[in-house]
């Protein structure tokens, strides 16, 4: 595996200041993988409200977008992910593609993952539309 050299997008635009189990293992899962997978190309895209690249060593291999996506407010949140994200998977194709919210676009690469880390909302009573939504 050390001569493959793979193009990695990951889309952590719901990371933002607040502490969570998934930001943690985010954090954690991640800053052994860039490590490890030094081959590799990672280019991590942030909320345009915090500087991710402050949360792991310096590593060669990746590389730290900034968007316009806020971390915050979920419908504005998920409107202009939209936008940005139909715009940039027509520039950029990934070998693999990582994203930890909705809206889940499929783009150009080879492979697209969604990574959920908690479904416990889905006990709560919410309307068809949300229903639906999810």
């Amino acid at each position: 595996m050390n001569n493959l050299k793979l193009k990695i997008g990951i889309n952590a635009t719901c990371f933002d200041e607040r502490s969570s189990g998934a930001k943690n293992r985010f954090i954690g899962l991640y800053s052994k993988v860039f490590l490890k997978l030094k081959n590799c190309e990672f280019y991590i895209y942030q909320a345009k409200s915090i500087d991710i690249s402050l949360w792991f060593d310096s590593h060669e291999n990746t590389n730290f977008i900034n968007t316009n996506i806020p971390s915050k407010g979920k419908w504005t949140k998920y409107l202009k992910s939209f936008l940005f994200w139909f715009k940039e998977n027509k520039r950029v194709k990934y070998d693999i593609f990582e994203t930890f919210h909705l809206p889940l676009l499929k783009n150009q690469s080879k492979f697209n993952i969604l990574t959920i880390h908690d479904l416990r909302f889905l006990n709560n009573n919410f309307s068809l539309i949300k229903f639906f939504y999810y």
